[in-house]
């Protein structure tokens, strides 16, 4: 007879080997784009740079701190990393499921095992965390999320118990949450949510315990105003003040479409039409109408009423996904159309699939439910697989390049331009603004070449990206698919509309006219798809 101590293990060990296999593909992949900045910074100035915030424009110093100790310990290599954020992924999972074990332990309705295993495993495989798992720079996503779900299980007992330790316990934790990402901050409501609406105390004492709870918020902003020098960093004002109405419904209906339609995967289609002008309203319609469906059918057909226990914790989760979104709400949605992005709705993610989860139960019974979800969980998985081979393909177009430019340099080329360089590879990111990093990480830190580029470009698997280039006298014409270059200034001017870089003129055109003095010592390259070329 297996005990139930050695169940609970073989199955936490059977599900982290099911999350090896469904990233197997992405496992040994290398870093990407800011990856290689933070990496340098990390081996170069180490933890005493939390003076400088890390040279940081956002406010994560415990993050940068974790991912120190991991570079120290594990030293370049992204499979260990990679691990290691599939355990977190698992006891994220854990935290999900013993979470909401307790919390329905208040209410009294059927299914609450089925519906914490299920929430946790919609979580564990969902097709949008390959982001936060396989780009070292979005791990602090996952830091602050499984802190605040521990923060969080650590409340809930002291609830139940009443037993002081518990909340110090909690405090600590939820501090290292704000201090892992800065978007955390937000989850304070979801504990006064619960304490005025689920949790029956006198008045005097929830206020008390919200009290002791903002104690964490106000370590954080001290410290935040003292190494950041300021209330707002990351994308700055104009980005996170940005309040626009009609800028948070799209968002808000966005993510919506992301979670509830799988837009992405399942209307791979129309992923070109997110920019139309009509995109928002039609999905609001398809969302509205749904939403309408489901509410006749639920108070109509099964005759649920609002007193429902089931019903109360399904309205209150959707209020909870809802507060989840606050510090998203008006950053970019480009993961309707690719993984950019996808991070953004890491946290949130675990908020919806548990509102779903109930949703399903409410409106399904016996087997039926089971049938959906299972089928539900084959097709995330499937999802999941095919997501990280891309980022496979992407490692492979990164190493390539950057390997090319590595023995380049090696046979003597210290002074090299660069026409164009891909900055994703649908939607992963390639390099942005890290590409000297990364040559600097693999030749150890050698300083003795100077690399410039022109354009990033963006590479599709889907599209086939053409590069011409017509070499003239002292003049190179470069051409590439309008719709997939990216200008950028790369640190220097445009006078005229014409960006000045040395011996160079290039102009700020559609096809590209690059006018080389005669005495120019750069080697020019540029990258056809596949390999990089000499001019």
């Amino acid at each position: 007879m297996i005990s139930k101590k050695h169940f609970s293990l073989f199955f936490f060990l059977s599900l982290f080997l099911f999350i090896l296999l469904l990233y197997y593909p992405s496992l040994n992949i290398f870093f990407f784009s800011d990856d290689f900045f933070w990496i340098q910074q990390y081996l170069n100035k180490g933890i005493l740079d939390i003076k400088n915030n890390f040279e940081d424009d956002f406010f994560l110093p415990f993050s940068h701190i974790l991912q120190i100790l991991e570079i120290n310990i594990f030293g370049i290599n992204p499979t260990l990393i990679h691990l290691l954020n599939y355990a977190i992924l698992l006891l994220s999972g854990y935290f999900i499921y013993k979470n909401l074990i307790i919390l329905f332990s208040h209410f009294s309705f059927e299914n609450k095992n089925s519906i914490a295993i299920y929430s946790s495993l919609f979580f564990i495989v969902s097709p949008y965390n390959t982001e936060v798992i396989n780009w070292f720079t979005a791990q602090s996503y996952m830091f602050s999320s499984l802190f605040f779900l521990i923060s969080f299980y650590f409340y809930i007992k002291f609830k139940i118990s009443q037993k002081s330790n518990f909340l110090i316990v909690s405090l600590i934790i939820l501090l290292l949450s704000f201090l892992s990402k800065e978007i955390s901050v937000f989850n304070i409501l979801f504990f006064f949510g619960f304490e005025f609406l689920i949790f029956k105390n006198e008045l005097k004492n929830k206020i008390k315990v919200c009290i002791y709870l903002i104690l964490p918020f106000i370590i954080y902003f001290t410290l935040r105003v003292w190494l950041l020098k300021g209330f707002i960093g990351g994308y700055g004002v104009s980005t996170h003040m940005n309040f626009s109405l009609s800028l948070l419904f799209h968002n808000f209906v966005s993510y919506n479409a992301k979670f509830l339609l799988l837009y992405r995967y399942l209307f791979p289609v129309l992923k070109n039409f997110v920019n139309d002008p009509d995109f928002i309203t039609n999905a609001t319609i398809v969302i509205f109408i749904f939403s309408l469906f489901i509410i006749f059918y639920i108070f109509k057909i099964k005759q649920y009423s609002f007193k429902t226990p089931i019903i109360k914790i399904s309205i209150f989760t959707y209020i909870l996904f809802i507060i989840s979104l606050i510090p998203v709400i008006n950053l970019e949605t480009s993961f309707l159309q690719n993984i950019q992005s996808d991070r953004y709705g890491y946290f949130p993610s675990i908020i919806f699939f548990t509102f779903l989860v109930i949703g399903i139960h409410l409106i399904f019974h016996n087997l039926i439910k089971h049938i959906i979800i299972i089928f539900i969980l084959i097709v995330f998985s499937f999802f999941t697989y095919n997501t990280n081979i891309t980022w496979k393909h992407a490692n492979e177009i990164s190493e390539s390049f950057s390997n090319q430019i590595v023995n380049n340099i090696n046979k003597g080329e210290n002074n090299i331009l660069i026409l164009n360089i891909p900055d994703n590879y649908d939607g992963v990111y390639l390099f942005r603004n890290s590409l000297t990093d990364c040559i600097k990480l693999k030749l150890n830190n050698e300083s003795n070449y100077n690399i410039k580029f022109l354009a990033f470009q963006n590479l599709s698997s889907k599209v086939k990206n053409t590069t011409t280039v017509e070499v003239k006298s002292n003049i190179i014409t470069f051409q590439t698919d309008s719709i997939n270059i990216i200008m950028r200034l790369n640190k220097d001017t445009i006078v005229n509309n014409k960006l000045h870089i040395n011996q160079f003129t290039f102009e700020n055109k559609s096809t590209y006219s690059l006018i080389v003095n005669e005495k120019c010592e750069y080697s020019i390259f540029y990258y056809d798809g596949e390999k990089l070329k000499k001019i």
